[in-house]
């Protein structure tokens, strides 16, 4: 009898075990983008932003990266990635200069809404080029990994330029104030920033494999 008591208790012990190796495996797995394109990203002032909304902004990054990866050696890209600059990971800042990028050209975008901004016939000429240069200098393999369609591309790109817009409209107010200082690290933007209700859910976005989601190391 008490034989089969410790058996059982080993047996219980060990599926524990196992079922906490099993949570905490899950928990470290990154997410395969494609598969996971409605899960929601951040949260700007009540409005969900999901993968697929964002997608454009890692594609962006990441091919940015890439680039200069190149220039810095062109045997092995994944050197660049691997550096520390300003006391960060170039991949980490990266993945957060694509976050916010997207929180921002959000919180423009409705702005722009509010304000009545619409593109002009010439904008929206530069905006179907800016967007069909971006798809086309995907490879079909990226374009896979990605997940999102050409028209969702453009979707994003129609927001970030009319965030621009907003962007430009701002700037245009003053005198004091340059176009720069409503970017991301601005001081003027940082204020608006402060402004608005953004949650950002980690648990999705740390499981983003930024630097592997369009390129490969």
């Amino acid at each position: 009898m008490q034989k089969i008591k410790k058996v059982l208790v080993v047996s219980i012990i060990a599926a524990v075990f196992i079922v906490i190796w099993v949570m905490s495996y899950d928990s470290k797995k990154m997410l395969v983008f494609r598969d996971s394109l409605d899960k929601v990203v951040v949260t700007v002032d009540g409005k969900d932003l999901t993968i697929k909304e964002i997608a454009f902004y890692v594609a962006y990054e990441e091919t940015t990266i890439e680039e200069q990866a190149y220039v810095y050696d062109p045997e092995d890209t994944g050197a660049y990635w691997k550096l520390h600059i300003d006391g960060q990971f170039i991949r980490v800042a990266g993945k957060q200069a694509a976050l916010d990028m997207a929180i921002h050209d959000e919180i423009f975008y409705e702005l722009a809404q509010k304000e009545g901004l619409t593109l002009s016939e010439e904008e929206q000429v530069a905006l179907n080029n800016k967007e069909s240069d971006f798809w086309s200098d995907l490879t079909d393999e990226q374009k896979e990994k990605l997940g999102v369609t050409e028209d969702q591309i453009k979707e994003t790109i129609t927001h970030l330029a009319l965030a621009e817009k907003y962007q430009n409209f701002l700037a245009e107010q003053s005198v004091d104030d340059s176009y720069d200082s409503y970017s991301i690290s601005g001081e003027n933007y940082q204020k608006i920033l402060d402004e608005h209700s953004v949650k950002v859910r980690d648990k999705v976005w740390d499981k983003i494999d930024f630097g592997s989601v369009v390129v490969n190391h």
